[in-house]
């Protein structure tokens, strides 16, 4: 507290508009609620088509990969702010010097703890505290490996796009990841224990490439305003071999 009272600057006050921050947070609540009930029809899935024994273990997993969420979250707070205001401003610079500092440090990080609690080894502590984690070979590796592959796709795509103001596109988006993700539960009655990370992995590659080329898109440079549709199509025709 004292280092930031040194070095803290003074934040100018803005008046908040109400109605647009329900406007948005509307949105921003369905993106945020559908992950979480796509994670509850996966197990229900994996529950009813394989077994409730196949959901322990596979919830023992998870509980195991939880540390990444944890790490991921902690990152946001922190470079949060900075990505918003990236994606706000259209600062590609900025949003690609966040988003490497997040990358490294999840994939550091990641790469240490799946090989300190992936398996079940003689160093692993998790083996002991919780060996229901560790009873089917590699599902742990798995879920933490999933965990560390979605972070990285991500990478603060949503804070970017929640700075410029899309909220409605990240609902879309996260619904219909959802979907994939529960329907990739399906796989409960050959995958057991492992549809649920698979589940995981699906809802993710689908969230993370819609949200990447969105990414791609804000901060696509935008044609001169005074540029026609027949100048853009002429420029892009390539030009005829001369003879």
């Amino acid at each position: 507290m004292a280092i930031w009272r040194r070095h803290s600057t003074p934040v100018i006050e803005q008046p908040l508009d109400l109605g647009a921050l329900v406007r948005a947070g509307k949105w921003l609540l369905l993106a945020g609620m559908v992950p979480h009930l796509s994670g509850l029809g996966a197990a229900w899935l994996v529950a009813f088509l394989a077994s409730a024994e196949a959901l322990g273990y596979a919830e023992a997993a998870r509980i195991l990969a939880r540390p990444i969420a944890v790490l991921s979250v902690g990152l946001k707070s922190v470079f949060g702010p900075e990505l918003m205001r990236a994606g706000a401003n259209r600062d590609l610079t900025s949003a690609r010097r966040l988003t490497g500092f997040y990358t490294v440090a999840i994939v550091a990080c990641g790469t240490v703890y799946l090989l300190a609690a992936g398996f079940n080894t003689a160093w692993n502590p998790f083996s002991r505290l919780m060996p229901t984690a560790y009873v089917v070979w590699g599902l742990v590796a798995a879920t933490i490996a999933v965990h560390i592959i979605d972070r990285v796709a991500g990478a603060g795509a949503t804070l970017q796009l929640m700075g410029a103001g899309r909220a409605r596109v990240l609902a879309v988006v996260e619904t219909v990841g959802s979907i994939g993700q529960v329907l990739a539960g399906l796989t409960a009655p050959f995958a057991l224990a492992f549809a649920i990370p698979i589940s995981y992995l699906v809802g993710s590659a689908i969230r993370q490439a819609w949200l990447q080329v969105l990414v791609k898109r804000l901060y696509a440079p935008e044609p001169p305003a005074d540029e026609s549709m027949e100048d853009m199509a002429d420029r892009a025709e390539p030009a005829a071999p001369v003879s």
